[in-house]
């Protein structure tokens, strides 16, 4: 069976209140004013009152220190100018026997305070929160129904051969192709990034001229990222035409958009089915891997699988589990922390929608993660 999947592609204003306290004036101190004394010797009293020392009041405010909120610079309060110098006492005049003037003494201007500002406008801004999508948010609304898109592959019944089934169809001239379409909305040409999660149990296939993300020359034996982009399924008849094509296509908006691919189930052309027959021949493998493309808004994403005979694999874990041609082992992949989960119909290891332990087809599970607006 071959399938085709079709992707379409893709604060904070701090403000600091300044504040400047302006120290109190002190007045010069008056000296010692002393009279001629009796006795006539010269006063000592006049000297410099100890007020008139510099004062250190005026020192700079810190007034930059500011908490920072996140998304948004504040500029914090201004430079204190903190207390100008005192003057001080001017040295007191010679008196005769008078006493020493204590008008010196002066403390000077007030250590200022005004410089020292928290600024308010540091916390955080309500604007500061991301824009929508940035982790998902309100942008995973315009992929609508892919956000958690199960796709599902049957077989009409269990293999006659352990291996492969006829496919559920509805068949025509041997062949069968499924599509799912899922339009995007979001702003009408609108580059966005869309980061996804792929879950699946599929069959391999070999796509020409492609470019593999886990490398054009790694085998599945080395990595389970089938992932690819670009390129197209075998012509017809061509080598391993007769697999199932797994494709997504994304288209841009507007009619006539060509559209960019990706396929999902890539293998190298050494581990083509029908040249390793020994790695990938009539077996299927376990997908998990996420990966980021762009979409367009006003575009979409479709899904197609093309099978070129109406016969798809079983999922029957590897050859070596299934020696002897029986089909009892099957792969399954954990969808823990899917979101939205997958539906609670769905089981694994998945065996058809009945449940009946025969028919085990081949599925895709797609949780969209993330979409932002591409820059």
């Amino acid at each position: 069976m071959k399938s085709t999947l079709l992707a379409p592609a893709a604060a904070l204003l701090l403000f600091g209140a300044a504040c400047s306290n302006t120290p109190p004036n002190s007045p010069t101190g008056e000296g010692g004013s002393g009279t001629p004394g009796s006795g006539g010797a010269t006063a000592s009293g006049g000297a410099t009152g100890a007020g008139g020392t510099e004062a250190k009041g005026g020192s700079t405010g810190s007034g930059g220190e500011v908490t920072s909120g996140a998304g948004g610079s504040a500029s914090g309060g201004t430079t204190g100018s903190g207390g100008t110098t005192g003057a001080g006492g001017a040295a007191g005049t010679t008196g005769a026997g008078g006493t020493t003037g204590s008008g010196g003494a002066n403390p000077g201007g007030s250590t200022g305070s005004g410089g020292h500002v928290s600024g308010s406008g540091g916390m955080m801004g309500a604007g500061g929160t991301g824009m929508a999508g940035s982790g998902g948010g309100d942008l995973l609304s315009i992929v609508g129904g892919l956000d958690g898109a199960l796709m599902t592959h049957d077989c009409a019944k269990a293999s006659a051969d352990g291996y492969d089934c006829p496919n559920i169809g509805p068949c025509s001239g041997n062949k069968v192709t499924w599509t799912k379409m899922f339009p995007i909305s979001g702003t009408s040409g609108q580059k966005y990034n869309m980061t996804f999660h792929v879950y699946g149990v599929v069959e391999p296939y070999n796509y020409v001229n492609t470019t593999r993300d886990a490398g054009n020359n790694t085998s599945v034996t080395q990595s389970l990222d089938l992932f690819a982009k670009g390129g197209t399924p075998q012509p017809a008849n061509g080598n391993g035409y007769d697999y199932n094509t797994y494709q997504v296509d994304v288209y841009p908006a507007g009619s006539g958009m060509m559209p960019d691919t990706y396929y999902l189930n890539s293998v190298d052309n050494a581990d083509n089915p029908h040249i390793n027959t020994t790695t990938t021949q009539h077996t299927t493998f376990p997908i998990d891997y996420t990966k980021t493309i762009p979409i367009y808004g006003g575009g979409q994403i479709t899904f197609t699988t093309f099978d070129s005979n109406c016969v798809q694999v079983m999922n029957c874990g590897t050859i070596a589990q299934n020696a002897g041609n029986v089909c009892n082992q099957h792969h399954s992949v954990s969808l823990t922390g899917a979101n939205p989960p997958a539906p609670s119909t769905f089981h694994q290891p998945y065996d058809g929608p009945n449940g009946n332990g025969e028919q085990y087809g081949q599925w895709v599970f797609i949780d969209v993660t993330a979409v932002t607006a591409a820059q």
